[in-house]
């Protein structure tokens, strides 16, 4: 054995290193809400939960991002007890309720904010960097109706939360395309038909039923509801929604009107149902609400039902990004083969789940790849011809790759 001299000799120590936690991937549902300053901040309270936290010393104005997971206790959110009521955190429960699995909250508070102030210019600016890290969240504002009614005549007029509702999709919903979200918003009980002004990535939600099962759940966040049912089921493919049916917790006790019974009371007519929404219908026995309809109000309105609103979004994001992959390689024949290859194996899990399928309505999707031989930007091209199903929309997908630059994805659908 050969002993080293001394100057040559080395220490090695040896330990156990924790390896790094992993990465924490954002849900798939994030609530919005707003309140005043007088509150208590969240962030001391569930330290262990949150993802960032921000606060301007100068206006008093903070932001908290807290990750709550199911079995949460949300005995610390603003509720209906709270100095100006709030249904933050009886929409947290249902979508718990529901089958979420992870919520991510964003609460602003601000200087004399009520919760359905929701078309104040400056949260544009507070929420935007809290969303960015959100890509393909369903987002909901649960207090977007207005104040909550918990007694027999509305709060406010209806003609005010529409006027809100309004202003906030039209401030917010470029945001929300570039980032591959749906917004989904409770709507005034009553009220005009939503206006063109609300054309967006938005689906409005609202409960309809008897007087009975209205006021133990019509004060709810119906959005809250539908929300935490469709995350339940993952994020790349949502099934139809219109004639589904949910179980609801508890709702609030209440006492029966003896004047129905006498009749001194004229029995309250619900409005028809309306194809702009989708609505919760109560069960008047139980607990228990069946959806009627799956608008959502991108353009053209009424083209677009939900669950192939969200998997269409699901469906581009993952184009994207695996189009990414080419921008630094070469322009020639075998890497438009493999950008064409890439493509298909996008649409495959979309494939299988019977989503996609060939243009004329069975088989696999049509993928085709080439070069694009402009002197000036050449680059690669995929393009796809394929059918959403059940809903029958034509899709054309046009896939583009310039050296150096970012993909761009172009998408033309037509509505049957």
């Amino acid at each position: 054995m050969t002993t080293l001299p001394a100057h040559r000799r080395v220490k090695v120590q040896m330990g156990v290193v924790r390896p790094p936690p992993p990465a924490r991937l954002p849900p798939l549902l994030a609530m919005l809400a707003l309140g005043d300053t007088r509150g208590e901040p969240l962030a001391p309270l569930h330290p262990d939960a949150v993802m960032k936290a921000v606060r301007d010393e100068t206006n008093g104005i903070t932001a908290e991002q807290i990750r709550l997971s199911a079995g949460f206790d949300p005995s610390t959110i603003p509720g209906l007890n709270s100095r100006t009521p709030s249904r933050l955190r009886d929409a947290i429960r249902l979508a718990f309720a529901g089958g979420a699995e992870a919520v991510d909250l964003i609460y602003i508070r601000i200087p004399g904010a009520l919760p359905w102030e929701i078309d104040r210019p400056e949260l544009v600016e507070l929420l935007t960097p809290f969303l960015e890290g959100l890509h393909e969240t369903m987002l909901v504002v649960p207090d977007s109706a207005g104040p909550p009614r918990l007694g027999p005549s509305p709060v406010e007029p209806p003609e005010r939360a529409w006027q809100r509702i309004a202003r906030f999709v039209q401030q917010h919903h470029s945001g929300w395309e570039d980032r591959y979200q749906i917004a989904l918003l409770d709507a005034p009980e009553a009220g005009p038909v939503p206006p063109v002004a609300l054309a967006g990535d938005v689906s409005l939600c609202r409960w309809r039923g008897e007087e009975d099962g209205l006021s133990r759940h019509g004060w709810r966040s119906a959005a809250a509801a539908v929300a935490g049912m469709l995350v339940a089921e993952g994020g790349l493919v949502v099934r139809r929604v219109d004639g589904r049916s949910m179980q609801l917790p508890p709702g609030r006790q209440i006492l029966r009107d003896r004047r129905l019974e006498l009749g001194m009371k004229e029995q309250y007519v619900p409005p028809p149902p309306s194809t702009y929404f989708l609505e919760l219908d109560i069960d008047p026995r139980r607990d228990h609400a069946t959806i009627l309809g799956e608008c959502s109000l991108r353009a053209p309105t009424l083209a677009w039902p939900l669950p192939a609103l969200r998997t269409v979004k699901s469906l581009h994001r993952r184009l994207v990004m695996a189009a990414d992959i080419f921008t630094f390689r070469p322009v020639h024949e075998a890497n438009a083969i493999a950008l064409g290859l890439a493509i298909s194996h996008v649409l495959q899990p979309f494939a299988r789940a019977g989503v996609v399928v060939g243009p004329d309505g069975r088989g696999q999707p049509r993928v085709g790849h080439d070069m694009i031989k402009d002197p000036a930007a050449p680059g690669l091209l995929a393009t796809v011809s394929a059918q959403l199903r059940p809903w029958c929309h034509s899709v054309q997908l046009r896939v583009e790759v310039h050296a150096g630059a970012s993909s761009a994805v172009t998408l033309s659908t037509e509505a049957p």
